[in-house]
């Protein structure tokens, strides 16, 4: 047996047996966490729209992929008793997927246009009419694309550097990608009858895509059918918006997965916005079924109207937009290349047809003069701004907490109005957001934490007193999901240690424990976690008594994850605040040099001294929380939800 390894960009037991000669003698097996594969944003292996159709091929029984990563390691231990088998997660992916989605757009800008001309698109330009703004889907959907097909070959060079000798077994076939002089490489490291086998499959791949293609439109159509027929729209609404975060009876607490939460969907009710002017949809955001009855219930009882997007029925509209595209896709049979980029253009173009279809059938079956929506990630809503204002209707999107870093595909956005949430996330997006119509509105769930008096803290850290005793410190330890890849495991064992240490520390505090579903404590990542504060009186797990904004408003603490939103609330509440490393993409949203090198916290000891420093009034500690403070919003002045909604009005004038 060698020292060597192999690397495989995903479970295929086809590639496995192209090299199973080197199986059997290496030592380790590395295969790319799916979680990041190209795969997932192609729709899964049918490529299917909207839908992950994996899921659908696992309902059918044709494919499941835990059975599939099942057959993978049996024949691996076939071929290689010894061989220890290991996935590339984030410790392995961090160094590199931050960076490429933050370069995705500049090179997408290279060669979108260039796309845009390509024959598959065209065929795409004739279904949806040729307007020069659909490129912006084109060029978000390959920024969410591009950095995964350049990640797995980024990952590969490193443990070709330092696992030798390392066999790279990529999911595709090799292109001028490999050839990119910061692989040093590692495409020699490739096998050439791996990539003659990845071509063949490639061949098939193709042809089930075009085929998948064709018969989309014609099962949106069935799904449809079956609702009946519709002459003209429903009502005539001033926005419609998406069902996110639910209505509940009143007098009845908001709790979602066990955790009770402080924002629902009647934020934008208020002056001309009255029950009767707002449509409220199902169907855009997934939800649990006892969820949506419930929001069903609740918007009966307050007098609200709501629709369920899956229930539309079909239009004579649609009905002759199904069978022009029907008619326009055949030109999709003459010869592709078998590569990567004739599966993507496939995949947009699939998708593409998909969201003009959805679009067209929403404008006959409601009527509303702008839409308000949460999609803003999926580049699917060019298409469907492009329809609105075709039918002379508007729209506006919200946007979400992300950055350049982790959403690069926000760098296209194409909305009438584009509410951003603070500078924090804003600014690394450049000027690619000159021109969307962006409007500083701040962020709508700050509004019931900013509004909050002293009386309101008094009252919470009374009840708090009440429930648990007195102490003279208030500290709120806030955790990211337990079942997000792109934490590293590394730094949930810093965070284990770190709040065992915590149980030693001497120190008369209330330690909340704040986690996003009450299942945290079943996951391996939650279990050391719960352990510990079930041992320790001062650590208290309530996601029932309180919501988030009234622990962070009586805290004198707050650590919490990155990825959250928490530190925004926190820092706004006037709290002293830190922020956990879990994914080393840290430094890009915070740079030390911008809002000081103490404010995230990377191991144990940091977390230890922060929490200690509660006590001695966070002395000689660099953190520039005013700084912060100004870019976690644009106003703090609890009127978000009013500019969100006089926006909307604006633009409801424009089309009266």
């Amino acid at each position: 047996m060698s020292d060597g390894a192999l690397v495989f960009e995903r479970y295929s037991v086809w590639q496995l047996l192209s090299v199973w000669r080197i199986a059997r003698r290496v030592r380790r097996v590395y295969v790319m966490d799916q979680a990041h594969a190209v795969e997932r944003v192609l729709g899964g292996r049918l490529g299917l729209p909207a839908f992950k159709s994996d899921a659908l091929l696992v309902r059918l029984g044709l494919y499941n992929p835990e059975r599939s990563r099942r057959l993978f390691l049996r024949v691996l231990s076939w071929l290689n008793r010894d061989v220890e088998t290991l996935e590339c997660s984030m410790e392995l992916v961090a160094p590199h997927v931050y960076r490429l989605n933050q370069e995705g757009p500049s090179r997408i800008d290279r060669v979108g246009p260039g796309l845009f001309e390509h024959s598959l698109i065209w065929t795409l330009r004739e279904i949806v009419g040729d307007d020069p703004v659909l490129v912006r889907y084109l060029q978000g959907f390959l920024a969410l694309v591009e950095p995964r097909w350049r990640l797995f070959a980024f990952v590969a060079r490193d443990l070709v550097q330092s696992d030798a000798p390392v066999t790279v077994v990529p999911e595709g076939p090799l292109d001028d990608q490999w050839d990119d002089p910061e692989l040093d490489g590692v495409r020699r490291a490739v096998p050439p009858g791996v990539d003659r086998i990845n071509r063949i499959r490639y061949v098939g791949r193709l042809l089930a895509a075009r085929l998948v293609a064709w018969l989309m439109p014609i099962g949106l159509f069935l799904a449809h059918a079956r609702h009946g027929v519709r002459r003209r729209p429903d009502g005539s609404y001033d926005v419609v918006m998406p069902v996110a975060w639910g209505v509940y009876p009143v007098n009845e607490s908001n709790v979602q997965f066990g955790v009770k939460r402080s924002i629902d969907d009647l934020y934008l009710y208020g002056a001309e916005l009255t029950p009767g002017r707002i449509l409220h949809l199902f169907g855009d955001i997934g939800l649990m079924p006892e969820d949506e009855k419930t929001f069903r219930l609740a918007m009966v009882e307050r007098g609200l109207t709501f629709r369920n997007r899956r229930r539309f029925s079909v239009t004579w509209a649609f009905v002759r937009e199904v069978l022009r595209a029907e008619l326009m896709l055949l030109r999709m049979l003459r010869p592709l290349p078998a590569d990567r980029v004739s599966l993507a253009l496939l995949s947009a173009v699939s998708k593409g047809v998909y969201h003009y279809l959805r679009a067209v059938l929403e404008m006959g079956n409601i009527d509303y003069r702008v839409a308000f929506v949460r999609n803003d990630y999926n580049p699917g809503h060019v298409i469907h701004t492009l329809v609105a204002h075709r039918h002379g209707r508007k729209v506006a999107g919200a946007a979400h907490a992300a950055s350049l870093f982790d959403a690069p595909q926000l760098a296209y956005v194409h909305l009438d109005r584009y509410f951003a949430q603070c500078e924090l996330y804003s600014r690394t997006y450049g000027t690619y957001w000159d021109d969307v119509g962006l409007v500083r509105s701040g962020r709508e769930s700050l509004d019931t934490l900013l509004t909050q008096s002293n009386q309101d803290v008094d009252a919470i850290r009374a009840r708090v007193r009440e429930l648990y005793g007195d102490r003279r410190f208030f500290v709120l330890l806030m955790f990211p999901s337990v079942v997000s890849k792109m934490c590293l495991a590394s730094q949930w064992r810093e965070m284990h240690e770190g709040v065992r240490r915590l149980a030693e520390l001497e120190l008369d505090a209330h330690i909340f424990l704040r986690f996003r579903q009450s299942t945290f404590g079943e996951h391996p990542n939650g279990v050391p976690i719960v352990q510990t504060a079930e041992r320790d009186p001062r650590m208290i797990l309530d996601h029932t008594n309180f919501g988030t904004p009234e622990l962070q408003l009586a805290s004198d603490l707050v650590v919490t994850a990155n990825a959250s939103f928490g530190i925004n609330e926190a820092i706004l509440a006037g709290k002293r605040t830190f922020t956990f490393g879990y994914t080393l993409k840290e430094d890009l949203y915070f740079p030390p040099d911008i809002y000081g090198s103490d404010f995230v916290l990377m191991t144990a000891d940091d977390l230890v001294r922060a929490v200690a420093g509660v006590a001695i009034g966070f002395d000689g500690v660099d953190c520039r929380w005013d700084r912060l403070r100004r870019d976690s919003d644009y106003y703090a002045d609890g009127r978000n939800c009013d500019r969100i909604r006089e926006g909307l009005l604006e633009l409801c004038r424009v089309g009266q």
